[in-house]
């Protein structure tokens, strides 16, 4: 809707999270297409499939990383791999994944190591793009219509 596109606008990332089924690619395909006709630049889309099986388990049900980067035409930028009893873990103790002791199981590395991405991918960017909004006399609109600025 308007509110979700006035905010994708204003967002400097964002962040396309997928599972490695054709359905849901077919849905990323669908919301890189929309960001295109918005003439977003492609670098503010970080694409990253969820639920990623192990190589040694993979099943026929999933779609190989390779074959889906080929028809997104982007790069994954994180593979979160699939751990269900690690996950329902921390979901029945209502405690988030990545408060795991054990920082190198997976999927909390990968996670954090995505988190650390996308820190340093904002921190390297220019701090100067919303003075420059200020100089050209943009009032930015939040959610429901709150300014920004």
């Amino acid at each position: 809707d308007e509110q979700l596109l006035s905010l994708t606008d204003l967002a400097t990332k964002v962040v396309l999270v997928a599972t490695p089924t054709l359905a849901a690619i077919k849905n990323t395909r669908f919301a890189i297409d929309l960001f295109e006709r918005l003439n977003y630049p492609p670098d503010k889309t970080m694409f990253v499939l969820n639920r990623v099986e192990d190589d040694r388990q993979k099943s026929r049900v999933t779609i190989p990383t390779e074959v889906i980067e080929k028809h997104l035409k982007r790069q994954t930028v994180a593979k979160i791999p699939l751990n269900e009893p690690l996950v329902l873990s921390a979901v029945n103790k209502g405690v988030p994944v990545v408060a795991s002791r054990d920082r190198a199981r997976s999927p909390v590395k990968e996670l954090l190591d995505f988190a650390d991405y996308v820190y340093n991918t904002l921190m390297s960017e220019p701090e100067d793009e919303a003075a420059d909004d200020e100089k050209k006399g943009k009032k930015l609109m939040g959610f429901r219509g709150r300014s920004l600025s």
